[in-house]
């Protein structure tokens, strides 16, 4: 390995963590919309009803 092919190496090697940056960014905001869309299980018009006291969610 040359001395240029090395520099360019590690160049090029400070852009490899900026996928797992936006991944962990996107798994961040897709776990505070299920949190904000569990609010709303069993209210919505199409499927209204009373759930029993002791009765888990229908989904």
């Amino acid at each position: 390995m040359t001395a240029a092919s090395k520099a360019l190496f590690y160049k090029q090697l400070k852009y490899v963590p900026i996928p797992f940056i936006f991944f962990a960014i996107g798994h961040y905001f897709d776990q505070q919309e299920v949190y904000r869309m569990s609010g709303l299980k069993d209210k919505t018009a199409l499927y209204r009803r009373e759930v029993a006291p002791g009765e888990s969610p229908t989904w």
